[in-house]
Parts: structure tokens; sequence; C-alpha cells
């Protein structure tokens, strides 16, 4: 029935259906059509049908083709299509060449279709090592080996084996026990090496009192310990009352007397008055000793009263019932000490006793200068010293002085009748009258004096030294070294008629020599020269030759070729009708030669030379002071060998040849064998005085053949002064000076040809002659003096006609106030119209205020005296050695009030001298020759306070190797200008802080600092030298330590001393330095903490913290500069950041520290005075301000400067500290992202610079960049100093991985150089790169999260420093970087290899 109903359905509905098909497909929209772009349907819109065949077959290595032609009828299309290349099909491969252990080997196949044969490498096997065999044990001194060997091959592997621990044993363990305050010490030496392998401090044990009886208990000690006294019960006497410590029995609360209780009627320790009681007080008078006043019971007296009271020009007779100090007459009546202290005299009022003196003042001493009417200021002088003790100078009794100096006559007529020839008496109105007369020698007339009263009783007693009485019997010539000089008869007839009157006749001369006569040259007459022995034995005669043997005007003065620049004193006597005259010819010699560099060294003696000397002299002749020399070379000439004297460094003499094959290096050693600092000259001990030796050399800046100037090293034996100008002479002042012709033929002659003709001057300076006249035929009828206006209005001939004026005709006529020099500049011309300019220099013999030895100091600063100017002075009078020195005791007790005189000045032994401390004193001139209680005449020094305005002199004597050899003279210190404002801050290591942060003192930094000294010595503990005056100072002030003691400890100016902190302590007993703690108090402020830091082999330096505290860090103020360009400092920059970072304005700053000599020099405005650390530079005015501070680098210098200072205000108290930086570039890059508000601005620059990074391609810097790992890697080794390595991938840092795993810096092989870089990892690249040792790393671990020995090295060397908080520094390894912080590692590293 179902399948019926089935065949029914589909009979009936099949039609139907096939219908509706017929219609959809009908409806179908032309997009189901034959796509006619389909590449097998033709234009027609059949669909291809292709039939293939191959037309290429392929083979192994190219591809084939086939072909396809399309069947359905009248078609003819045709296609083709790539067949793949086969590849071939290799078989087994065949091993051709073995692999070993250092070399690949190879395989090879054979293709079976093409037969073509392939290879490929087989990796080297790398060597299999087997185990260790110790081939030498190492020991305690020397380091052992040990040898592996390649079980494959056999190839050995060796390497050292470090040094062995040293063996310590009971026995070879000392210990030096500590006491209560010295700490004691252990030390282990090795019982192998027998060497001290480590010494340990043993804490000094502190003083204990358990019986509380104020006395240490130890054994041995018993020192009084700091302890509250306990007071007993009241002791007293009848005037006084006291307690008595029960502890340590000290006297304390002691009084006298006071009667408060009870009515006034009993004292608080008991005593009742009885009946009254007075008071009495003693009158010593000013600048005695005092008595204390005291309460005397009536019917008492005075107890303790001293029997002899001090008062200098005062002798003390007893006292007087009076309230006046009394100068006693002869006729008043006095009671002793020791009467008023016996019953004969009680008390029975309040009462007075007063002194009564005897005045017996000595050494009241006076200058007055030297005239004619001296009796008014002798007078005045006189009543003035009397004034001072209440004097009335009644008689003077004088003791006359030295004739040879001066004369003193009782009147005006100064006649033989009233000449004061001994001792003289007079009143004080008489002594007005009385005249004074110069001697014959130059000198200061001393006068003695005694003044007393009407009652003989007191007196007064001292010298006036009348001074300047320069002698009128004085003949002066000038004279150059080789030249002569004649004598003029006229000269000594006029000296001669001075004395002794105009109508005197002068017959003879007689000459006398003194020790330095040969060193100058000799009197010549005739062909009759002179020696110092026989020059007395003869006679000059003036006109009639039997006077004598020589004519006066036949005589002369021949000087040495090679005479010293100096003085000849030549003593003569002049007789004739009047009898005799003294006198003394002057000769003064212009001598010896001066080159660019010029030393001057006496017999016997060594001289060492100044490399700045050299410099100095190459800078003048190549033009710039911005250049230095590198090294110098000497091209002695063969003179040299035969010179009496050698060139020398330590005892290697150089001869000719040796010194000419030598360099001499300036400050770098690679350029030279020796330190031009350690040159010498050692003259032998028969070098003659006046001998010359001039030695070329080649001041080189640079490193060519031809980079060098030439300049002269002139040694002179002997003084070798040299004047001034191309012709000079000297002149004292009140004296003339005469021109000489031939001194300015010959100055034409040596540079200019043809025949000396005449002279023009220019114009001079405006105050050229205003101390002096010069004059055409001085001191004639004839005579005309010329002025600034007129000088050079006129021809000076050398041979004039008699209308002409002459040039040696021409005289300076020096004021008696000459003490300068006069500077005339001239053109010297030829009769063939050529010329030359040249320059005369009237230079005056002395110096206003100068002494025998003279030096000159500013206030605030400090002079040294030099031995050798002692020793020079000396030798003017002897021709021997000074042996010491003994200063006077100086009459002025103000004398030091404004300046201090130190041996030793500036280190730890430094001795100051009182005035009373010099008297007696010895001050040696060689340092062998000096005793216990002796000093060293070269290490003197005087510094002057700022308030030095004047001059002080001190007398001395100087004594020879002889008892019988010894000369007085004097010595003057000078102030020099305005005192320059100083400061004495110090920071060898500088923190800043803001107010309320702590700072944790880094003992690396101590550790590099100590280093900067000795760079062979490791550091190994510091001590404190005192305490920061503001703020406070902690051990283990977080409580983290493990070292030392565990609880927070304040460090105190009771406690600092003698405690040490080690950078690697050994023991958990040690204090370690790295737990130091600053606390801050206040704001704006600078503390210091001085140290001592010792290190391994026994050596140490000082050094001193300096934290600075402000409410704001104190901006650095940085800048950039080309090469060889000068720079000011930026004064108003540096007042805005000090302002900014305290809310105060600053006055001025202290430099902290100089740039070293390498990188330049800070000088003080445009000329060559250079800027020190004691001077305050102030902002607004002053002698030395900010803005004239320039730093101006070495030529050849670039990189980085930095100038650290403090802020000071007006009082000159710190603020802050801050620095100028700068970055001296070769051509300065420009960034967009980069500028100078950028923190790593000053880092980028400098290293773009040296082209150790760069920016990219558009001109950006992305310092905010997260750097990677090969970019860091890059980084790290230029800096290192590695150069560009070549990629060896694909990667474009791939050159450098490899090279670092080649030398060991990167030893993982899993690198991505694209990944960002952690701080770990650079650091571990960085110290390896650097080559940093970590064998002597603290055994304190610097940071909490890392004890990586490459950070912690790197952390030494101050490159990375970690995150400090609250006690805890953590280093955070595992965080990146990006590039402006990666450029700051970079920079550090380029400083450290510096």
């Amino acid at each position: 029935m179902e399948g019926f109903f089935m065949n029914g359905l589909w009979k009936k509905r099949i039609p139907a259906f096939l219908l509706t098909l017929v219609m959809i497909v009908s409806l179908m929209p032309a997009a189901l059509a034959d796509d006619p772009n389909d590449e097998n349907t033709s234009p027609e819109g059949h669909t291809h049908s292709f039939s293939w065949a191959t037309t290429k077959d392929a083979t192994c290595t190219e591809a084939g083709v086939r072909t396809g032609t399309c069947t359905v009828p009248n078609c003819s299309e045709t296609t083709t299509e790539s067949l793949p290349s086969l590849g071939h099909q290799i078989g087994s491969w065949t091993t051709d060449t073995e692999a070993n252990c250092t070399t690949p080997g190879s395989q090879s196949a054979i293709c079976s279709r093409c037969n073509e044969t392939q290879t490929r490498p087989i990796n080297a096997l790398g060597h299999k090592y087997g185990n260790w065999t110790t081939n030498k044990a190492a020991t305690c001194t020397e380091k052992g080996e040990r040898t592996r060997v390649c079980e494959t091959c056999g190839t050995p592997q060796t390497e050292p084996l470090p040094l062995a621990e040293h063996t310590y044993n009971n026995s070879s363990i000392t210990e030096v026990p500590a006491t209560c305050t010295i700490d004691g010490s252990r030390t282990y030496t090795c019982a192998v090496c027998r060497k001290v392998g480590k010494t340990e401090a043993i804490k000094a044990l502190g003083h204990t009192d358990a019986n509380g009886d104020g006395k240490c208990d130890r054994i041995g000690c018993g020192a009084t310990v700091s302890h509250v006294h306990t007071p007993g019960s009241w002791q007293k006497n009848d005037t006084m009352h006291w307690h008595i410590c029960s502890i340590c029995q000290t006297r304390m609360d002691e009084s006298a007397h006071s009667y408060t209780l009870n009515n006034n009627t009993t004292c608080i320790c008991g005593v009742v008055k009885v009946g009254n009681s007075y008071t009495v007080t003693f009158n010593t008078g000013s600048g005695a000793t005092s008595v204390p006043t005291q309460q005397v019971q009536a019917g008492k007296s005075p107890v303790n009263v001293p029997s002899s009271i001090s008062r200098t020009g005062y002798t003390f007779l007893g006292w007087t019932a009076s309230s006046n100090v009394l100068i006693y007459t002869g006729t008043q009546s006095y009671l002793t000490t020791a009467q008023i202290m016996s019953t004969s005299y009680p008390i029975s009022a309040n009462t007075t006793y007063s002194a009564v003196y005897r005045v017996s003042a000595s050494g009241q001493n006076a200058s007055i200068s030297a005239v004619t009417n001296i009796g008014p200021y002798l007078s005045s002088q006189i009543s003035s010293k009397c004034s001072a003790f209440t004097l009335a100078p009644y008689t003077i009794q004088l003791s006359p002085g030295n004739t040879y100096y001066g004369t003193l006559y009782t009147g005006s007529s100064q006649t033989s009748g009233t000449q004061i020839s001994g001792s003289y008496s007079c009143s004080i109105s008489q002594l007005s009258s009385i005249t004074f007369k110069a001697g014959s020698y130059s000198g200061n007339y001393t006068l003695g004096y005694t003044a007393k009263d009407s009652s003989g009783q007191n007196s007064v007693s001292g010298t006036i030294t009348i001074v300047s009485t320069t002698s009128t019997n004085k003949i002066e010539y000038t004279v150059a070294a080789g030249k002569s000089k004649s004598f003029n008869a006229s000269d000594f007839r006029n000296l001669y008629r001075t004395v002794a009157g105009s109508s005197a006749t002068l017959q003879n001369v007689v000459f006398s020599a003194p020790s330095n006569y040969s060193d100058y040259g000799a009197v010549v007459s005739g062909s009759r020269t002179f020696t110092r022995s026989n020059l007395s034995s003869y006679e000059f005669y003036y006109s009639n030759s039997k006077d004598g043997e020589y004519s006066l005007d036949s005589t002369s003065f021949k000087a040495d070729n090679n005479a010293k620049n100096g003085t000849l004193s030549l003593d003569f006597i002049a007789d004739g009708n009047y009898g005799e005259v003294r006198g003394v010819l002057e000769i003064t010699v212009s001598g010896t030669a001066k080159g660019d560099v010029t030393y001057n060294v006496k017999p016997g003696r060594q001289v060492t030379f100044d490399a700045e000397d050299f410099n100095d002299a190459f800078q003048k002749v190549y033009g710039s002071t911005r250049t230095d020399i590198i090294y110098v070379t000497f091209s002695a000439p063969s003179s040299y060998d035969d010179f009496r004297g050698q060139l020398q460094v330590g005892s290697k003499g150089f001869t000719r040849s040796a010194l000419n094959d030598t360099s001499f290096y300036y400050d770098r050693s690679k350029y030279g064998e020796y330190n031009l600092d350690l040159l010498t000259f050692k003259a032998d001990n028969n070098a003659k005085e006046g001998s010359t030796i001039s030695i070329p050399f080649q001041a080189y800046y640079a490193t060519g053949s031809n980079d060098y100037e030439n300049c002269t090293l002139v040694i002179n034996i002997g003084d070798g002064a040299v004047g001034t100008g191309d012709i000079n002479y000297d002149v004292a002042p009140g004296k003339s000076v005469d021109f000489k012709a031939k001194d300015f033929r010959n100055y034409f002659e040596d540079n200019a040809s043809g025949t000396f003709n005449y002279v023009e001057f220019d114009q001079p300076d405006s105050s050229a002659f205003n101390q002096g006249t010069l004059y055409h035929n001085y001191d004639t009828s004839s005579a005309k003096s010329f002025t600034r206006s007129t000088i050079d209005d006129f021809k000076f001939y050398y041979s004039p006609g008699t209308k002409d004026y002459g040039i040696g005709n021409l005289t300076f006529v020096a004021a008696n106030s000459f003490k300068t020099t006069v500077t005339l500049d001239f053109t010297a011309y030829g009769t063939n119209g050529s010329s030359v300019s040249g320059t005369v220099s009237i230079v005056s013999t002395e110096n206003d205020d100068d002494g025998d030895i003279t030096y000159t100091v500013v206030p605030g600063k400090s002079v040294d005296f030099q031995r050798t100017a002692f020793n020079t002075y000396f030798r003017k009078k002897y021709n021997s050695t000074v042996s010491y020195v003994v200063f006077d005791r100086p009459s002025s007790t103000s004398i030091f009030n404004n300046g201090t005189l130190y041996c030793d000045y500036g280190t730890n032994s430094q001795t100051s001298f009182g005035r009373s401390d010099l008297s007696g004193t010895k001050f040696y001139y060689n340092k062998n020759d000096m005793g216990k209680n002796d000093y060293y005449l070269d290490e003197l020094t005087f510094v002057a306070g700022t308030g030095f305005k004047d001059s002080i002199t001190l007398d001395f004597t100087a004594y020879g190797e002889r008892d019988d050899e010894y000369v007085e003279g004097t010595l003057v210190i000078k102030s020099s200008g305005a005192a320059a404002v100083t400061s004495s801050y110090t920071g060898s290591i500088r923190y800043t802080t803001t107010t309320g942060t702590n700072v944790q003192i880094n003992a690396n930094d101590i550790a590099r600092y100590f280093r900067k000294s000795y760079p062979t010595y490791n550091l190994q503990y510091v001590t404190l030298s005192g305490v920061p005056a503001a703020g406070s100072l902690y051990y283990n002030y977080y409580n983290a330590s493990s070292y030392g003691t565990t609880s927070r400890a304040q460090i105190t100016s009771a406690n600092y001393a003698g405690q040490s902190f080690y950078l690697s302590p050994s023991s958990t007993s040690q204090y370690a330095l790295t737990e130091l703690t600053y606390v801050p108090s206040g704001t704006s402020y600078c503390a210091g903490i001085p140290f001592i830091a010792y290190g391994t082999g026994g050596v140490s330096v000082t050094g001193s913290i300096l934290i600075s505290v402000s409410r704001a860090p104190v901006s650095e103020v940085y800048g950039v500069t080309p090469r060889n360009t000068a720079v000011s400092f930026p004064a108003s920059s540096i007042y805005s950041a000090v302002l900014s970072a305290t809310g105060s304005a600053l006055s001025g700053i202290q430099l902290l520290s100089l740039p070293a000599a390498t990188t330049g020099a800070v000088y003080i405005g445009t000329g060559t005075d250079r800027a020190d650390t004691r001077t305050m530079y102030t902002y607004a005015a002053g002698a030395n301000q900010m803005s004239q501070l320039r730093f101006v680098p070495t030529a050849s210098y670039t990189g980085s400067v930095e100038i650290p200072y403090v802020a000071l205000d007006a009082n000159g108290n710190a603020l802050a500290t801050g620095s100028f930086s700068l970055g001296v570039l070769n051509n300065r890059k420009t960034l967009k992202d980069v500028n100078s508000a950028t923190w790593c601005y000053k880092y980028v620059m400098e290293l773009t610079d040296q082209n150790v990074i760069s920016g990219y391609a558009d001109g950006s810097f992305k310092p905010n960049s997260t750097v990677t790992y090969g970019a860091a890697l890059k980084l790290i080794m230029l800096a290192a100093g590695y150069p560009e390595q070549a990629p060896t991938g694909k990667n474009v840092f791939s050159g450098y991985l490899a090279k670092a795993q080649a030398d060991g810096i990167v030893t993982r092989s899993n690198v991505n150089l694209s990944a960002p870089i952690t701080r770990l990892q650079v650091a571990q690249i960085a110290a390896g790169a650097l080559k940093l040792s970590t064998s002597n790393l603290s055994s304190v671990k610097p940071f909490t999260d890392t004890s990586d020995v490459y950070v912690q090295a790197l952390n030494a060397a101050g490159i990375v420093e970690g995150y400090f908080s609250n006690g805890t520094s953590t280093f955070r390894p595992s965080n990146t970087l990006n590039r402006g912080q990666m450029s700051a590692i970079v920079w550090r590293m380029n400083e450290y290899r510096k």
C-alpha cells in the first residue's frame, strides 16, 4: 500500500518538477555565466581542455617545462608551466678529513642522478682535559703551577697557582696589650716567610672606677676618672672658706667670708663676724702684678701679700697708704710688705695700699732722621720716652756713637772744640742746641742716653738711632762687564775739599780692596794691574808725581768679562794739607748673562730646576700661554764638559754627549727619560764666581720633529742679577749717573749696520722725571735740563759738534726720594740711515723701607724665607758660607699682632714663634748641622694677618763657620696692597644633602681619595681628626650593622679620638667605615669632618669631608666651549643657582680645588696671576671678583673640567657647595631632544664629541628609550678603549659580542643582543671591560640585593651607585636602563680611565 502510494505520487508530480526547474535556470543572472577572463575559458566562451606534453626535462639543479594544447575543435590555444628542479639525490657521506681538537674536518657525497660531489664541514672537537696535576706547590712568597693534558691530543694547559695564605701559630703572634687610653695591637708574623701578614688593633680598654674613689682601678693606671665632685664640710681660715672633694681632694668653692646670715653676723661656712671687718685694696698700677682685695677683721692685718711686684720699667720698693701709685724721689716714707702684714699696722678702717716704685726703665729706643739741627728731635724723643713712665727729664747723659757714621756737636759751629767725643752730660734744655754732621761712611749712627729726674732716683735709658746718615764722602762709577772706567782726579779733589774746605789741597789717595775685589775686576794704571794684596801699598797722586807712584787720572777700573752684577766698594784715604779724609769709591758693575731660563748658583752648591720656568720661557717665545711643552732636549756646547759644574738628576751626572741625547719631560713620563723638575745643576767647589755658561735647548710642544721652539738656559756662578733695559744704569737716591756714549755705540753696532751717529728719545711716561732730572753738561755753566715734553725734541750725537748735544754728556740726577726705575725708549741712527730701537733703564739702588733682606707679602697670605738670601748677605763680608742665624728679641710688643712667624708651616710639626721665642734660637743654613732645639732656616714662613698693613723689622746676626765670622743685618717684611679676603673651607670629599636628609658616608669615596696620593697602596682604615661643628655624626645610626657595635652610637668630641674605621673589617669587633652617618641640623651651612686615611706600607694621607646642607641641592652650572678657548666664570648663573637652593644671596665663592695642570688653569683677569683655593672671590665688588675668573684650557685638551666651590655669605660663612663644570669639545653636536635643561646633557655632549655615542638619523638622541644589550655592549667597550668592531653576523652589534666573548668579558652563549640590558649585566660587562680587580674588595658588601663581585668592583670605582633607604642600600640588578642613564655610566667610565 505504501509503495503504491509513493509510485503514484511521483507519476503525478515529476512533470511539474521538471517545468519548475526549467523556469529557475532561465531566471539565473548573467553573473553565473562563464567568466571570459578565466584562463581555461576561450574568448568565445568555451572552456579549454589542454593536452600536456613535456618540452624540457627538469634536472637536479634546473627547472623543466611542459606545454599544454587545447583539444576543443577550432581552438589552437597553448600554455606552458614550469617543472620544479629535482634536487640532488645524495647517498651516504664519506669522511675525507677527520676533525681533531682544534682543526675542523670535512665530508663529501656524490649525487646518484648528476654525479656532482657535495662537501660539508665537521666541527673541531675541542680539548678534553683530564685532571689537574700540581707541578709546583704555591707558598706564601712564590706562586705555584699546575698542568692538565688533553686526553685526545695530549696538548698540555698550564696555569699559575695563587700565593698560599700565610701560616700563623702561637709563637708567630705577638701582642701589645691595650691600656685604658691607648689601643693595643696584635701582629701576625708568617711562620714560613717571617713577614708580617696582618695587624689587628686592640681597642683601648677605657678607665673603670668601681669603688668610686675617682681613680682608675686598673693596675698600673690610677688616672683621675671624670666624676662629680663630692664636697665635704667647709674648710676655713680667718679670711677664706672652701670645700674639699671627698673623692679627689680638689679644693673648690673658695671665696672670702661674706656675713649674710643672722643679721649679717654669720658667714655660710659658720664663721661668726668678730667685731667689724674692713676692705683692704691694693693698687699696683697699670701693667703690674695684681694683688687681690681682702676682707680683714678690725685689729688684724692683711695676709698673703706678695713681697715683690713685677712692673716693666719699675723697681718695687714698698707700699704707701694712698690711693695713688707713688714714684720715689728720696724723701717719701713707705712700708715694706712685711710691715703691712705685721701686727704693728692693724686695720681700723677701709684701706687702700698703693705701690711705691723707683723708675729704672731700659731699652727705650727710638729712631730719627739725620738732620743738622738734631737737638730738638733728640729732646722730643727722650721726653716722650720719659713721659711714658711719668718722669720729668732733668739731666741727660749721652754716649756718642761711631764717628765713622757721624759726629755730635754742642752747638751750630761744629768745630773741634764743640765736638762731643765722649760721655756728655747736659740738661734737657741744653740738649736742644746739639747739632749733627754725617760721617765718612754710610750707616746708622747710634746714640746712647740715660735721662734722670731732678732727684736722681729715677732713670730712663736707651738708644736713639740716627738713620739714613748717607756718607757725603762717596764717589760712584758705573762700568759694564768687560769694560773699563777711568778715574777722574777731580772727583777725589772735590770730595776732599767738601770735607777739608774749599782751599784744601789734595796730594794722594790710598785704596784698600775688600775680599770680593777679584769678583769684579781690578784697578789698572798703564800696564800695571793691582791685586787685592798690593793695592793698598801704593799712593795715587793728584797732580804732583812727588806725592805718589801712580797718577789718579791715568788709573782706571777694568771689569772682568764675566764680572757679576753688583757693586764693589773700595775704601780710600785721601791725604793733603788738611790731613786725612776717609771715603769710599763705589763701582757698580752691570754684568752676568741672562737667558730665557736663568739660574744662579754659588760654588759648591746646587740649584734645582723648575719645569714651569722652561714652560714660561717657551710660551714667551711661542707667543701663547695656551700651549704647554711636553719635553725638552739640550744642545750643550763643547765648553760644557770643561765648565766647573754639571747637570744632574739625583746622583746621575750628564756629560755633554749624554745630556744632548736625553729628553726631559714636563709632566708626562711617556715623553722623556727624566722629569724636568728633578734636573739640577751642581757647581764645583772651585767654580769661579762670575763664570757663565749658555746651553741652548729645544722646548717641544708636540711629537713632530719640528714642533719646538729654541730657547737658552744660562747658568751663572754667583748672584746673577741683571738690568731690565738694553742699556742699564744704577744710581743711589740723591746721586747722579752719567750716560756713556760707547754704551749706545756698542748697542747700535750689535744690532745694526754702519757707523753710529746719534740718538733720539721718545716722550716718556708722565711720571718718568718725578724723582729725577736728565741734564746735558750737568754741574757746568752750560747745563741744560730736559723735561718729559722736551726730551724728544733733540738729537744726541756720539761725536757732537760745538753746537750739538752729546749722548755722552747726559747725566741723570736722582732725587733724594728716588726709589724706582726710569725707562727711556730711544732710537739709535747710523750715518747710512740705518736705525735700531732700544731702552735705557735707570734703576735705584735702594727701595723704600728695604732692609738688608726684604720680603713682601699680601695681607692674609704667607711668604717663605730663603736661606740663600741670608747666605748672599753674609758673603758680602766673608768668602764663606753662613752657618746659622739668630734673631734679636724685637723691642716692640706688638710686632706679631698682625702676623705669625712659623717653622714647617702647614705641617703637623709646625712651630710658631712669639716675640720672646726668637731670642737665642738658632736657625741653621744646613739641616744636618741642627741640634735638638734648632730649626732649619729654609723652613721659616711669615703668615700675614688680614690686617697686616705696614711692615715689621727683625734684626739678626748671621754667624759663619768660624767663631770670628759674623755679620749683623736687618730683615724687613712689607705689606703688599690690600688684604685679600680669605676662606679656609676644604673638601677632599664632598656631599650635598637637603634639610632633614641624612648623609651616608661612602667608604669607597675615601678609598679613591687615598689612591690618588698612593696609587700602588690600598686603604686599610680611617681615623677622625674632629667632629662636625653643626649637625651630628653617628655610627650604626640605623641599628643595622654587624660590625663594632650593634646599637646606634653618636661620635662626639669626647670619643672620636683613637677610634679606627676599617674599609674591610677582618672581624665583627672592628668598626666598619661604611657605617658612618651624618644627621644635619638646620640649613644653609657646610659641615666638615677631618680625617686621616691609613694604608698598606705604613702610608697615610689627611683629608676632609665637606657636607653641604641646603633646602634644595645647588644646581651644577655647566656649559660647553670649543677646544683652546678661554671661558669666564658665569658669576650670575652661580649666584642664581645658590639663591634658588638656599634662599640666600651669596657674597662670594671660595674655590675648593683647581683643575689639573694637564687640563688648564684658572686665572684672575687678563694677566697671568692664577687663582687659588684660599681667596674669597666676591660677586659684586672687591679686588678679586668672580667675574674676573677665567678658565684657560691647554691647547690640546678636550674633555670634562669640574671646578667645585663653596658659596659664602657676607661674613665668610658657608651657605652651600656647588660646581662650575665645562665640556671642552672639538665640535659641538646638536641633538633636537637634548639641551642644557636635559639631565644627561653633560654626558651626551662630551661623549658625542668623543664619538663614543651618537644620535639617530633624524637628529634625536632619545634619552628615555630603553637601551638594548647590543647597544650597551658597544658603548661599554668603546668607553673601555676597544676599537670599533665590524659585524660578524646579521646583528649590527655581533662583532662586539664576538670580541667580548673572545676576551672573556661575556661568558654565556645565549645572548639576545636585541633584548633590554639589566643593571647587573651592565656592571658585569663594564667591570670586565675595564679589567677591574676583584681581589681587594671590602668584606662589607655594599648592597643587600646582590653580592656580585663585579657590581662591587664597579661601585668601588665610583661608576655605579645604589639606592639607599633607612640603613639599607640596594642595587636593583634586574632594572633596565634608558639611553640617558647609560650615557652617565659610560661617561664615568671615561673619567675613571683618565
